[in-house]
């Protein structure tokens, strides 16, 4: 639902917005990191995750000072397949996990004290090939003792060496089995102001 008011005098339409939070991903070392390699015929590179492999990202969001932080938010990746599947729809399988931490509130949980992330399957049809894709990753709901600059740590892999992971169709150039990019990473949320009125509040 919309929200409306008035700040100032002045109708306030940021309230009640989606708006998007980016974050570059950290990944992982030796066989859990991306491979970075150029896109087609182009000098551009991009990672790209492995079917053969259990690539990583590591996230570390710090929320806006407008986000309304009684909100969900949602986490997302785009993504672009590089190589186009024979006949039957393939699957690419991301799990992973997130905790909340907030300033002042103690130590980061440890491992048992995180939350799963509910499986995401990136479905690759025949002719999805070099087609922008966005994998949603699920909503999250905020923490118990939310702050304005809080903070979402996420870590999320492609599961490639999951049964269930089907797209193992090899791209055509490079690495074969690299064949799922990474274009970008970014989290939807809701806001409820233009900012904080406090520089931490």
């Amino acid at each position: 639902m919309i929200k409306s008011g008035i700040v100032h005098g002045i109708p306030n339409f940021t309230v009640g917005r989606w708006d998007d939070l980016q974050a570059t991903p950290a990944t992982g070392d030796k066989k859990a990191q991306l491979t970075t390699e150029a896109f087609r015929d182009t000098p551009w590179e991009l990672g790209c995750f492995r079917h053969d492999q259990d690539n990583t990202l590591h996230f570390a969001y710090q929320m806006s000072h407008k986000w309304d932080e009684i909100t969900a938010v949602s986490p997302h990746l785009h993504l672009v397949p590089l190589a186009d599947p024979a006949g039957a729809d393939e699957n690419a399988i991301f799990k992973g996990q997130y905790t909340w931490w907030a300033i002042d509130d103690g130590p980061i949980p440890a491992n048992a004290s995180w939350t799963a992330l509910s499986t995401a399957t990136l479905v690759v049809p025949a002719g999805g090939v070099y087609k922008h894709r966005l994998l949603e990753l699920g909503d999250i709901s905020g923490p118990a003792n939310p702050g304005r600059s809080s903070m979402l740590l996420m870590y999320i892999y492609r599961h490639g060496t999951d049964g269930a992971d089907t797209y193992d169709t090899n791209k055509d150039h490079g690495t074969a089995a690299a064949n799922l990019g990474l274009l970008s990473a970014d989290l939807h949320y809701m806001s409820r102001s233009m900012g904080g009125t406090t520089e931490y509040g």
